[in-house]
């Protein structure tokens, strides 16, 4: 991914392609936002029920959960400043919600 000069490596999705457009933001909107694939918000911002990969365990400490090839987990529940994440074990986590997940 690049920005001007600024060049990152992310973890790319299934169907993303060369020329996607990727969106990303730290702030959590009063309506849950629509997000497209390959696009990385803060977890609190995303629906229940939106699959994930790649989920920070702590605001700004980088990717610690489903960051293997095809592994994904599943938004399904938020509970004031928390939400919880089902991995595919089947264990359920709670995480900030200002920790970023690519959906």
């Amino acid at each position: 991914m690049a920005h001007g000069d600024i060049k990152r490596y992310i973890l790319a999705t299934e169907n993303m392609k060369i020329g996607d457009l990727i969106r990303t933001s730290g702030e959590i909107p009063p309506v849950p936002i629509k997000p497209s694939e390959g696009d990385a918000y803060p977890c609190g911002a995303l629906p229940i029920f939106t699959i994930v990969h790649n989920i920070e365990g702590r605001p700004g400490e980088g990717g610690s959960f489903c960051r293997a090839a095809g592994s994904s987990a599943q938004i399904v529940n938020q509970i004031d400043d928390r939400v919880i994440i089902k991995l595919p074990s089947g264990l359920d986590i709670s995480v900030d919600k200002y920790c970023m997940a690519t959906v």
